[in-house]
């Protein structure tokens, strides 16, 4: 539309509210329509640009994150059923009685599934951890090993899954070395006096680790994990069962140890007794001093030896060799002796016996023959049990039965002395699958019979 040619000369152009229209120019055009906005600023179309952006960004942020967690509750599943807790009976036995600090032992657990559904487990989920006391390297675990286990071709043995069925058991062992420092021995390279030591055939840095250890009883911890689930003991998921089982054992002093206790006690005796008193009937103060030295040291070895070896002798000392100061004071006992204690070995080994131990003997001395329970079923740790004694000459007022180094009095003797009963305390340790040994000991006398073994419950 043209405001100069379409719109009369005459009429009034006041509805612009502005000033008057000048038409000299020529006609001035209009475009009739909806009004135009006026355009905004470069930063407030950036902002709401930035804004849309953000919210797009948050809406398929979470909408990634449900579905993952939908995807995850779908997936994980739970390998722990409530039924099967303490679903494993853990029985553990040493190797031997007594183990020997610096040596080999061995543990062994019998595994039984006593539940009514089948569990699975894995090599590497049961391991023994010993005290630092007996492993210098520790704490650490010890894998368990399972014997006639099948691998499949590339797998490792720890991940083998084993499958235990109701009421199935199997054996699982480890052995090992108390107090062996492997990964020193490995690394550091050996100095002269370990190099001095090797040609000797003695490994000093574990003697040496052994003058400062303690006997006594060890415990051993066995902690076995296994699943309700074969897809849970592949995966080693953390649900899991757990279950811990102890065993206590006798560790003593090694037995080199032992012997060079014994060696400086029979050194320090040769000093004191050449010096302090030379005038000792030992005979030590005539005796050169490096061959008396040396036979000082060699008696109390040996006799060391024989002191461990031959039971039921009747010594001038009655010492228990199991640690480094023990060995320290029986070597200076036997070297302040004299060599006068081997004539003692020597008519043990004729079959005589020597005159200083020799004991009056008669009818009236008492023999243990034989040893039983009265009820075995009653022959638990702790508990009170009666035995039955056989034997000859048994009394009430003279004779106890030595047992579990304890003294318990013997009651109901028959009237000829071949039998009796004595009712005894049975320790805490106690083990139905064991024998042990015990003696008639006599308050007269103050001496034991020869022992008769106590045996299994079962």
């Amino acid at each position: 539309m043209s405001l100069c040619t379409d719109l009369p000369q005459k009429e009034s152009l006041d509805f612009f509210a502005g000033p008057t229209l000048d038409c000299s120019a020529g006609p001035i055009t209009v475009q009739l329509g909806r009004p135009r906005l006026a355009p905004k600023s470069t930063r407030e179309v950036e902002f709401m640009r930035s804004s849309i952006l953000l919210l797009c960004t948050l809406l398929a942020i979470s909408a990634l994150l449900w579905g993952a967690a939908e995807k995850n509750q779908e997936s994980v599943k739970s390998f722990v059923a409530a039924s099967n807790k303490n679903a494993l009976k853990v029985t553990l036995k040493a190797s031997r009685d007594q183990a020997i600090a610096g040596s080999d032992f061995g543990i062994t657990a019998q595994i039984e599934n006593t539940s009514d559904k089948p569990v699975y487990i894995a090599p590497a989920s049961f391991a023994m951890t010993a005290p630092p006391e007996l492993d210098s390297e520790g704490p650490r675990d010890w894998l368990a090993f399972f014997p006639g286990i099948l691998t499949i071709t590339g797998e490792n043995y720890g991940s083998t899954v084993i499958v235990l069925e109701p009421g199935s058991n199997i054996s699982a062992f480890w052995s090992g070395n108390i107090q062996k420092n492997h990964s020193q021995a490995i690394t550091l390279k050996p100095s002269s006096f370990q190099t001095a030591c090797m040609i000797v055939g003695v490994d000093c840095p574990e003697l040496i680790r052994g003058l400062g250890f303690s006997p006594g009883k060890y415990t051993l911890t066995i902690v076995g994990s296994y699943w309700d689930t074969y897809e849970g003991a592949k995966s080693k998921s953390i649900e899991r069962h757990t279950q811990a089982t102890e065993l206590q054992e006798q560790i003593n002093a090694s037995q080199p140890v032992i012997l060079f206790g014994a060696a400086i006690g029979g050194a320090i005796a040769f000093l004191l007794l050449t010096k302090v008193q030379p005038s000792t009937p030992s005979g030590w103060a005539r005796v050169r001093w490096i061959p008396g030295l040396l036979s000082a040291v060699l008696l109390s070895m040996i006799v060391t030896i024989l002191l461990a070896r031959l039971s039921q002798s009747q010594f001038i000392i009655s010492v228990t060799v199991n640690d480094f100061w023990g060995a320290v004071a029986v070597g200076f006992i036997i070297a302040a002796s004299g060599p006068t204690i081997l004539q003692k070995f020597t008519a043990l080994v004729r079959g005589a016996t020597p005159s200083s131990a020799t004991t009056p003997t008669g009818s009236s001395t008492a023999a243990l023959s034989s040893l039983s329970f009265v009820d075995a079923a009653s022959a638990t740790p702790s508990a009170t049990t009666t035995l039955k004694l056989a034997g000859s000459n048994l009394s009430s007022a003279d004779t106890s039965l030595n047992l579990f180094s304890n003294i318990f009095a013997l009651t109901k003797v028959s009237g000829d002395g071949a039998a009796a009963e004595a009712d005894v305390k049975l320790p805490a340790d106690y083990d139905r699958t064991k024998q042990y040994p015990a003696t008639l000991h006599s308050s007269k006398t103050g001496e034991d019979t020869q022992p008769v073994s106590l045996p299994a419950a079962q």
